[in-house]
Order: C-alpha cells, then structure tokens, then sequence
C-alpha cells in the first residue's frame, strides 16, 4: 500500500470519526433537550410526581412533591422508603405500614387508596399510582410514582358515614320511645275502661303529647343533620344572639369571634340553652366568646342545678338520659357529631348546686 493510498483510508477514517462525533453532539443536544423538556412538564404536572432508579433511590422530583411531603431538605439521592411509607385504608390498625420496595411485584398500580406516613407530617389519605420504566429489552429501570391528595374526599365521606349513623340513631330512638308512650296509653286506656276512672286519660294525653314533642324534635334534627352541607365562616356572637333572643331568661354575652360552620351551629347553641332551663332550671345564662389565631372558643355557663360528676362522660352517650326531666340524650349527642364536623371539640365541667359549663372550640379559619 502506498502513501497516498494510506492517506486516502485515513482521511475517510478522520471524515467517520468527525460525522460519529458531529452524530453524538446532535444526539447529545437532542437528548438534553428531552430531558429538560421532560423537567418542564414534571414540574407543571398538577399532582405530587417521584422519579426513581430501579433501586428506589429518588432521582428526580417535581416542586409540588417537596411541598407535598413537606420536606426541605434535599430528598435526591435518598431512598424512597426514607421519605414515604403507605398503609392501606381497608386493612385494620393491626397491619403496619409498607414501603414502595416491599410491593414491587404490584407494579403498575394505579389509583391505590392509602394512607401516606412521611415524617414531617400527620398521616393523611392519597390515591397512588406507580409504573415501571422499562428499556427496550423489558429491563426496569426505574419508577415513576405519582401522588394524588384525596383528603377532601374522604373527609366528605366520614361526614356522610357520620350523618347516616346519626340518621340511623333518630330512627331507633323514634322506634324505642314511640312504642313506650304507646304502652302507657294502652295500659292507661285499659285501667280507666275497667275501673271507670278517666283520671288515667290524663296519662294518655301526656304520652300523646310527648310523643307529638319527640316527633317534632325528632324531624328538626334529622334536618339539621342532613342539611350540614358546605361549611362557610360565621360570626358566632350573631348566631347567639338569635338563638337567645327565644327565650326568657338574663343572657350575659361578650366577645366576638368568626368560626367556619353550617347551619346546624343555631341548633348546637339552641340545644344547650334548651337543655339548661329545661333541665337545669337555670334563670341566667354567660356565653364568653374567645377568639385566637386558629379558632374560637364559645363557654356558655348555668348556674342551674349541675351534674354529678359521674355522669358527666355519658352525656354524649346517644342513648343516656338522667332525671326526672331526661328525654332520650340524642340532642348532646347531635350537638358533639355536629361539633366534630367543624373539625371542633366540646367538653362539660358541671358542679351540683352551681351550674354548668359547655365549652366549644370551633376552628376560625377554612
């Protein structure tokens, strides 16, 4: 071979050399291009979204996934199981909770109900969806979990499982106390036909009357529980006002405050106003209102007849009832699961001889 034959190969090896390096600088750009176009999209994407390597090591996430989970620290590079556990909603408290790692023979999974433990927040229920990326030689390479927030969701669900319960109580109260009255004006109608004496009618018109009342009532609470729909940011000291101005007794008032509620929180303050002239036989009522940053705190005090002590954890019990003057208990167990709906608690400090205090914390804000 001579020399210009040599020079011939080595210029078409230099000319492939320089067309493989132009080919890998234009794959290069191409490919980068992809990426930072992948980047975009993963960041616009609306819900929580993980990239992986096949091990579970976090590669790449979106911003809403660090403000999801609440992490500042960087999470790239960690194992997922660090960051995320899931337990799963149909299973019982027994169970402990997985990691993605231990379920890899379920992938692809999509639209998992769970609920999510990562640890800077409190647990709280999400809809998972996880596919395998896998080459062209069906090797994976990787996972792409995507998280869905469905804590709205199922907080509407507990309400509806919550008002059905209660629909449920109403029902069985209506049943049980309906049929007693009934008893009774059996039982009285047949004394005073047999002994001749109509004193016993006077038992049978207040059983009639108090089965009429117990129906009425009945009616109203099954319509202040089925109603609770789309809460809304009340001022309390309002509603109080209304609700008080029905009855005709000394009311104290003072404090203004806002709390996020519905309807039903006339029938919640109608109710312990009700129970402490009615039962209690109080003449005079103090209703304080005390705002803070996050919620409101309403005490409402009688100084009527007061509890003992060892009832006070039964009284929101649905079926206790107490006294000469008990009906059926349900109205402060409607007035605790409405409470509960707001995201608010209620407690009851009682003194025999000095009265009553129903205390209710009710969130200010949505």
């Amino acid at each position: 071979m001579d020399d210009s034959e040599i020079y011939d190969q080595m210029s078409q090896l230099n000319n492939e050399l320089v067309n493989t390096q132009r080919d890998l600088v234009k794959t290069n750009k191409n490919l980068e291009y992809q990426i930072e176009r992948f980047k975009v999209t993963l960041q616009n994407i609306a819900d929580p979204v993980i990239v992986t390597d096949e091990n579970f090591i976090i590669t790449l996430v979106n911003q809403k996934a660090f403000s999801f989970i609440g992490n500042n620290q960087d999470i790239i590079n960690k194992p997922i199981d660090e960051v995320l556990q899931f337990k799963e909603t149909t299973s019982n408290s027994e169970n402990g909770v997985f990691t993605l790692s231990q379920q890899e023979s379920i992938f692809p999974l999509h639209h998992k109900e769970l609920l999510l433990f990562s640890y800077s927040q409190e647990p709280f229920f999400v809809e998972l969806s996880i596919s395998a990326i896998e080459e062209k030689s069906g090797i994976t390479s990787g996972y792409v979990v995507v998280i869905h927030s469905i804590a709205e969701r199922k907080k509407i669900e507990i309400q509806q499982t919550e008002i059905k319960d209660i629909l449920q109580v109403i029902n069985r109260i209506l049943r049980h106390d309906i049929l007693n009255h009934l008893n009774v004006i059996q039982m009285a109608t047949y004394l005073s036909e047999k002994k001749g004496d109509f004193t016993y009618l006077s038992k049978v018109m207040k059983s009639v009357e108090a089965s009429i009342k117990l129906v009425n009532d009945m009616k109203n609470l099954e319509y202040t529980v089925s109603k609770g729909g789309k809460l809304a940011v009340y001022e309390t000291r309002e509603i109080i006002e209304e609700v008080s101005s029905n009855y005709p007794i000394q009311f104290n008032i003072s404090g203004y405050g806002k709390i996020v509620a519905d309807e039903a929180f006339s029938s919640v303050i109608d109710n312990l106003i009700r129970n402490a002239i009615n039962h209690g036989k109080t003449e005079k009522m103090d209703i304080v209102i005390s705002p803070n940053k996050d919620y409101s705190e309403i005490s409402i005090r009688d100084y009527g007849a007061g509890m003992k002590k060892d009832i006070l954890d039964k009284i929101f019990d649905e079926n206790f009832k107490a006294g000469s003057t008990g009906n059926t208990g349900i109205g402060l167990y409607i007035v605790k699961k409405v409470v509960e709906r707001y995201g608010g608690k209620i407690k009851v400090e009682s003194e025999l001889g000095k009265g009553t205090t129903f205390t209710l914390t009710v969130p200010s804000k949505k």
